[in-house]
């Protein structure tokens, strides 16, 4: 949840956000494209309310486990959907239609060059188990 909150809502949805902008401004309106914003506020969303039910948990709070799963069940639905979205038909698009002087700008409009802290080149110590974790699932279903 942590890396959830700390990287994908603050440095990496933003940097999508101006490539989508870019995209829509510079290549037409494209109906797969056009919510992408309004999905990362639901995600940032979605992401603050169960980071909050997990520190009640934590915190002692007596949470009946049918809503704490049915808000677990619904962050993973909505994050594996938007993901799903964004590889399959978003970036594949961008991608195609991109050229080196339009990955220039857009990436001149980041203000964060953070690099990844779990999927980059240099993991953050406090990922470096997650990030142990997501290679060896990647390994298992290769």
């Amino acid at each position: 949840m942590d890396y959830l909150s700390n990287h994908s809502e603050k440095i990496h949805h933003p940097k999508e956000d101006i490539l989508y902008r870019y995209f829509l401004e510079h290549y037409g309106q494209q109906k797969t494209m056009e919510n992408l914003e309004q999905e990362h506020q639901e995600l940032a969303d979605k992401t603050k309310a169960f980071s909050m039910l997990i520190e009640m948990i934590l915190q002692d709070a007596v949470v009946p486990q049918d809503m704490f799963v049915a808000q677990l069940e619904d962050f993973i639905v909505t994050q594996k959907r938007h993901l799903e979205l964004e590889e399959r038909q978003i970036l594949p698009l961008i991608e195609e239609l991109f050229t080196s002087q339009d990955w220039q700008y857009v990436e001149s409009l980041w203000h964060e060059n953070e690099d990844d802290p779990v999927f980059g080149n240099t993991i953050a110590d406090r990922y470096k188990q997650l990030a142990d974790r997501v290679r060896q699932n990647d390994a298992e279903f290769v």
